[in-house]
């Protein structure tokens, strides 16, 4: 089992990984299955996150009082966010997945979420379990993923994949040039 268990004092002045000064840039590695509670708390020197698909559990104030901490991403691997575990930092920018279910009460307690980038469509942000009047109430809200309608056409044994708006400019050209056009909706 693979955990980041460690405690950051907020004076640390310099911090090196493997012989490099930090930039305050952290992506942690992949194989890594929980970051425990109070890890980074008050890490000063963190100003970004990137969390790789392999973690799983992100225990409480995990980035707590990180007041320099302005991007964070978090991976496939989490589900749900425990309480106060970025509580007090000042994230601008937060990227999630449609993987994240819950986000427990507090646990973006006086943060400045300004955007939320998030690797699904609307309807799938809509399954996501959060305080809706307080987390989020005043960021813009990202879907990555957009619903589309695509049309399948067989057009003189060729096959063609278009998005709903290339179809209706594709079907004037087909119609008069005299092709034939038989459309499938699917909707993805």
């Amino acid at each position: 089992m693979s955990n980041i268990d460690s405690s950051f004092s907020s004076s640390i002045e310099k911090f090196y990984i493997n012989g490099e000064l930090f930039s305050g840039e952290l992506v942690v590695p992949d194989g890594v299955i929980c970051i425990r509670e109070n890890t980074f708390s008050g890490f000063q020197m963190l100003k970004s996150i990137t969390l790789p698909d392999s973690v799983t559990k992100i225990e409480k104030n995990a980035f707590s009082e990180c007041t320099n901490l302005r991007k964070v991403n978090i991976g496939k691997g989490i589900t749900e966010l425990d309480e106060k575990t970025f509580k007090n930092s000042r994230i601008e920018t937060l990227t999630i997945t449609k993987n994240l279910k819950i986000i427990k009460p507090n646990s973006f307690e006086n943060c400045t979420i300004k955007k939320v980038v998030f690797e699904g469509t609307r309807s799938e942000w809509g399954n996501i379990s959060y305080s809706k009047d307080i987390v989020f109430a005043n960021a813009e809200i990202v879907c990555s993923l957009s619903q589309q309608i695509f049309c399948i056409f067989f057009v003189n044994h060729f096959v063609l994949l278009l998005s709903i708006a290339e179809f209706i400019i594709s079907s004037f050209v087909i119609f008069t040039f005299g092709g034939i056009c038989s459309p499938l909706y699917i909707n993805c």
